[in-house]
């Protein structure tokens, strides 16, 4: 943390002020020293214990003396890149209880041991308020978490029980429709995994990704063929726009897939009635893809919290919709390491509009 962030508008005084008023300076401020300065440019600094000290030994007139006259040469202070723990070291080194800060020969601020001490006891205060919020949405998140594990779980197990029946068996449609059941189950289960793991991966800095040309076309067809199918066992619409003429990119496809369908996803989950929209197109270096629905909306003043880890927009219309709130935090945070940002916009009973670029290029740091 550095000094810059939290330096003090210091108390000055020119060189050619008497001593008598930079006495009544000091008193009337409650201070223990001066910083001397002539033209911004610091040239010293005057204390009490100077002003007494020099002048009774020189036999000096403080109505007449100039503070040029007494001043301390030697100045201690620190450029405003140091640190706080610099800061600290320097005054504990040289006993003293504030620091000027100087940058390029001019006097910028001051910094003292009671800012840097209220300083790091709100640190401290915010980090452990920090610790108690995370802990708090550790344990929301292993109980949704495993509220969400456990009913894909259920279903797949209840499903399978009545495959064991033999008359079941032999009814070729309940059959299928089983069948096709459990294949959503695991593959919601398959997903709501990878988003814990990715998750346990960013935390830990080991997330790779894996960079190379991606066909958009080919891409965008699978995940029309993947999703299209999601969104009309709900009874929705579905709308893709792309064509044949998008470029290919520099990305990771499977990453690409996953924030997509988290997106479909996400929007066939909180839409009723009409339909989900899939746009992709090119913006100059960029490729600009939208995930648009006829849903409930979000209000505006959750907007902002939507893409944070654990977070679900609170309301009587969400409440019955099931989620661990992880899978737009995921989008995010992937999107960050492809080199794209993800944003929206909504209204409340209108829908919403999710928003994604991804360099053509790739990110300037893989």
């Amino acid at each position: 943390m550095k000094v810059k962030k939290f330096m003090n508008k210091p108390i000055t005084t020119p060189p050619n002020v008497l001593v008598k008023d930079a006495a009544e300076i000091l008193t009337s401020k409650k201070i223990g020293s001066l910083i001397v300065t002539k033209n911004d440019e610091m040239l010293g600094i005057i204390t009490e214990t100077d002003l007494t000290r020099r002048v009774i030994s020189k036999g000096l007139d403080p109505n007449k003396t100039l503070l040029k006259d007494v001043m301390t040469k030697e100045v201690i202070y620190l450029d405003p890149e140091e640190t706080m723990e610099e800061a600290m070291h320097v005054m504990n080194e040289n006993v003293i209880k504030k620091l000027p800060i100087v940058e390029d020969g001019k006097l910028v601020g001051i910094i003292t041991t009671t800012d840097i001490i209220k300083i790091t006891e709100k640190q401290l205060r915010e980090n452990l308020d920090d610790l108690k919020r995370l802990n708090r949405e550790k344990d929301d998140f292993i109980a949704i978490a495993s509220h969400e594990l456990k009913t894909p779980i259920a279903t797949i197990k209840g499903f399978l029980q009545l495959l064991k029946n033999k008359d079941f068996i032999e009814d070729q449609e309940e059959r299928e429709n089983s069948l096709e059941i459990l294949d959503k189950e695991i593959n919601r289960l398959n997903n709501l995994i990878t988003n814990i793991l990715d998750f346990s991966r960013i935390d830990l800095n080991v997330m790779k990704m894996s960079f190379d040309k991606v066909d958009l076309y080919q891409t965008m067809t699978e995940i029309k063929k993947l999703t299209v199918p999601l969104i009309k066992d709900s009874g929705l619409k579905a709308n893709y726009i792309f064509d044949k003429n998008l470029p290919e990119i520099m990305a990771d496809e499977e990453r690409l897939k996953q924030v997509l369908v988290n997106l479909i996803s996400n929007s066939v989950k909180y839409t009723q009635e009409g339909k989900i929209t899939v746009k992709v197109k090119k913006e100059d270096d960029y490729v600009h893809f939208t995930v648009k629905d006829t849903g409930i909306g979000i209000p505006e003043k959750e907007q902002e919290k939507i893409f944070e880890r654990f977070y679900r927009v609170e309301g009587a219309q969400t409440k019955k919709i099931s989620g661990a709130g992880i899978g737009l935090a995921i989008c995010k945070e992937l999107l960050t390491f492809m080199g794209g940002e993800i944003w929206l916009k909504s209204e409340v009973g209108e829908g919403s509009e999710f928003h994604f670029n991804i360099p053509i290029n790739g990110p300037k740091n893989k």
